[in-house]
This record gives structure tokens, C-alpha cells and sequence, in this order.
């Protein structure tokens, strides 16, 4: 839900793992009824990322995960945004990046996400907006070097 070009509410269910994941702004995030927080990794080396594009960003992904793979612990794909977003908020991945994604598939994601305390911006670094179709997403611990990595890629 988004009151004034702002995700103010979000609630995704996953049915598969009978798990619901709630945000309200300045209220917090929830993951069946208990508080979640993101995780506190500190080094991209032990740490998960998840990623989830569209089939039109094959070139921007062909640039990209060069620079990621490498890096990181793990990479899944889940080709959910929004339950990628709402694994981030609950502690189970650290990093978050889509591409070619539309606002109504992962708003909900977003502010979950964001009330666990991730940090969601574009890949430039500004605050996401409604409007912006790629994602970065972290623990906010490693979202500079994320970003960094990400700039390297020249997408």
C-alpha cells in the first residue's frame, strides 16, 4: 500500500513455507506474528545474495554477476523481488539485487525490508522510488561495498 508515493504497508504471504511477512512504516517488520531484523554480516564474503531479473536485462546480468559471484558466499534465486526482500528483512540473506522489476511486485518487499533495517536503494545509491525498475538492497553493513561492486559492472 503507498500513500503519497510512499510504501507505507506490506504483507506477502509464501504459502509453500506457510509463512507471512509484514512491514508498517515507522512501526516495524513481522514474520508470523514475531519482530524480524536483517542480519549483521559484515564481509560479503560470508554472506548470501539473491537476485531476481527480468528476461530484458539478460545484458545487464551478463555484466553483472561476473562482478558478484565471485564475491560472495552464495548466490540464489528465488524469482520472487518481493520474498527476496522479505528473506533479506528476516536474516536469511544479506544482499538483494533485482533488475527490470515493477513497483507493484516488490513495494511490499520494500518496506518490509526496510523496517527490518535493510538499506534499499537504485544501483546509482539514491533512495528507491516507486517508479525505479532495479533494486539494490543490503543489511545496510555492506551496501556500500555492495554498490561498489555493483558500479564496477558499468550496467
Amino acid at each position: 500500500m503507498t500513500y503519497k508515493q510512499e510504501v507505507i504497508f506490506g504483507l506477502i504471504y509464501a504459502p509453500v513455507t506457510d509463512e507471512m511477512f509484514l512491514g508498517i512504516k515507522d512501526k516495524g517488520a513481522w514474520l508470523n506474528g514475531k519482530r524480524i531484523r536483517v542480519s549483521s554480516f559484515r564481509q560479503l564474503s560470508k554472506s548470501v545474495l539473491t537476485s531476481t531479473f527480468s528476461k530484458t536485462q539478460q545484458n545487464k546480468v551478463l555484466k553483472l554477476y561476473p562482478k558478484l559471484l565471485p564475491v560472495f558466499k552464495r548466490v540464489r534465486q528465488f524469482g520472487s523481488g518481493a520474498l527476496e526482500l522479505s528473506y533479506l528483512a528476516a536474516g536469511r540473506t544479506d544482499a538483494v539485487v533485482l533488475l527490470g522489476v515493477h513497483s507493484y511486485d516488490v513495494a511490499a518487499g520494500v518496506i518490509i525490508a526496510k523496517e527490518a533495517g535493510a538499506k534499499i536503494t537504485s544501483l546509482s545509491g539514491r533512495s528507491w522510488q516507486l517508479n525505479d525498475r532495479d533494486v539494490a538492497a543490503t543489511n545496510g553493513l555492506l551496501h556500500k561495498t555492495f554498490l561498489t561492486l555493483i558500479k564496477k559492472a558499468k550496467i
